[in-house]
């Protein structure tokens, strides 16, 4: 009998933070249902490793996603998923007068675009005088234990984003300071410190969109923003 397996496209693309190129192959049937199910999840963290495993298999070279920037990670799946699934997404929009929901079609190629386009932000920050940071933005390794410290301790959160302390006599790798250095550093941050801070990693391109509506229910024209991995699934 003739070999019944069908081929599996290949395709090539490069990531917008790190420049590299990398080879992937669409998502199959057992992939995509997968998916379903992680979109009715609420782990957030569950979600991210079960891409994770998802995306592994779909990368055709010995590249280990973890190594992977945050962004990167979006944009690999965005485009798996549009090479996959097809090239909108239909969302219901919650409107923000009536709070009812009317569907709407995103085009997945213009969000992929939007994140290819984004020029990359100056990545070093003065904070005094005398003392500097460098920004990068998320590791993908990190994304989970961002989220949980985004949202409990802001402060902590932002070390996540911090590749180098510079003075005029060194620069040191954040990581390769000790837990008692990285937390007197990030101790000493004022508000206005850690503002700058965010603002810079805030620059830095990331998968989201903004649908324009007019509300099915009530007539009320709007735009509503669009993040999250889960919300381009199906």
């Amino acid at each position: 009998m003739e070999n019944l397996v069908i081929p599996t496209p290949e395709f090539s693309l490069k990531l917008p933070i790190s420049g590299h190129t990398i080879r992937y192959r669409p998502f199959l049937v057992r992939e995509e249902k997968l998916m379903l199910t992680l979109k009715e999840a609420k782990d957030n963290n569950m979600v991210l490793e079960n891409l994770k495993k998802i995306m592994q298999l779909c990368i055709l070279e010995e590249y280990n996603v973890n190594d992977l920037a945050y962004t990167d990670f979006e944009y690999l799946f965005l485009n798996m998923r549009t090479r996959s699934i097809g090239e909108s997404v239909d969302l219901e929009v919650p409107c923000s007068s009536c709070e009812k929901k009317t569907p709407c079609s995103l085009d997945l190629n213009e969000v992929s675009e939007a994140i290819s386009n984004t020029e990359l932000p100056e990545t070093s920050i003065m904070l005094t005088e005398q003392i500097g940071v460098i920004v990068k933005p998320l590791d993908l390794r990190h994304a989970g234990v961002a989220l949980n410290l985004t949202e409990k301790d802001q402060l902590k959160g932002v070390a996540l984003f911090i590749d180098k302390i510079y003075t005029k006599d060194e620069v040191p790798t954040f990581a390769e300071l000790s837990p008692q250095q990285q937390n007197a550093f990030i101790d000493s941050l004022s508000m206005k410190h850690l503002t700058k801070i965010t603002d810079r990693v805030n620059e830095f391109p990331s998968l989201s969109a903004k649908i324009d509506y007019t509300c099915t229910h009530c007539g009320h024209s709007g735009s509503h923003a669009v993040e999250g991995l889960e919300n381009f699934f199906t």
